[in-house]
């Protein structure tokens, strides 16, 4: 199966050890090569809480159904 290239990914970004007391937040970045903002943070959005352990996130369809092209994994599941 080939797809168009990704424009943007979205990259939980988690507080741990870091001396930093903010909520963990999910990350917009840009990988369009052709953006004038390639590469950068073009929003981010926080968790409600400390702590929220947003590495603990998932698809509303597993990785498992990769191959099968009636499966679609358009849903970001993210804690709260």
């Amino acid at each position: 199966m080939k797809g168009p290239r990704e424009e943007i990914v979205y990259l939980p970004c988690i507080y741990r050890n870091t001396g930093t007391e903010a909520p963990d937040y999910l990350a917009t970045v840009d990988v369009d090569p052709k953006s004038p903002q390639y590469c950068q943070v073009i929003h981010r959005l926080p968790m409600p809480n400390l702590k929220d352990e947003l590495h603990h996130s998932g698809w509303n369809t597993c990785s498992s159904c990769f191959g099968d092209s009636t499966k679609s994994r358009t849903k970001l599941v993210l804690p709260s």
